[in-house]
Formats: C-alpha cells, structure tokens, sequence
C-alpha cells in the first residue's frame, strides 16, 4: 500500500522531517513503514497497518507543527507512543491458533471450546 502526504511548504517540511531527517527516521524504525521525502511530498510505503499508523503519525507532527512552529523529539516520542499504545488495546482475536485475524471473529469455527 502506498499513500502521500503533501507538505504546504519546505519549511514546514524541513521541520516536519527534522534535522538529518530525525524525525522521519524515528517514525520509519517504530513503525515499520517505508517513508520517502520529494519536494513537498511525503511517499509512505508497506502494509496497510503499518502505512497507516504511519500516515496518523504525520499528520499528528504536522498538528503540533501548525499550533507551536515547533517540532521537538519529545513530541514525536509522544505521538509514536499513542499509536502504538492503540495497537496493544486492541483485542486480536484469532492470534493465538495462527487463524487469519476477522473483525467480527464469526465464521472462523475454531477456538471455540
């Protein structure tokens, strides 16, 4: 799966990115997702779960960067921790006994004794 984010302008992407591409870096090593930098554009790349956690992530950066002009680690830690804190609170049903993962859990006729 592969979406873009378009950026408003370079500054707002340099920021976003963050020095040396700090911030996009962090955001690639926690979330598994594969993130290319073009001009204003932000290319996210991998599976659908990991592109959009990706995607939530950026757009939670891009709103601290509108509301402060700032963009600090401490902040991208925040976020990155939110998404992946959602991940833990979310049952998985099916897990256990290799089965596919189902949003409902019905029709699978295993595992349940």
């Amino acid at each position: 799966m592969r979406k873009t984010i378009e950026i408003e302008d370079r500054e707002t992407a340099r920021a976003l990115l963050g020095v040396g591409d700090c911030h996009l870096r962090r955001v690639k090593d926690a979330l598994g997702v594969e993130v290319v930098s073009r001009n204003d554009l932000l290319h996210l790349e991998g599976d659908e779960d990991s592109v959009g956690k990706g995607v939530r992530a950026f757009m939670g950066m891009l709103r601290i960067l509108r509301k402060s002009q700032q963009l600090q680690s401490a902040d991208v830690e925040r976020i990155l921790d939110s998404i992946t804190a959602e991940e833990s609170d979310e049952p998985h049903v099916g897990a256990r006994s290799g089965e596919h993962r189902s949003t409902t859990g019905a029709g699978t006729g295993a595992g349940t004794a």
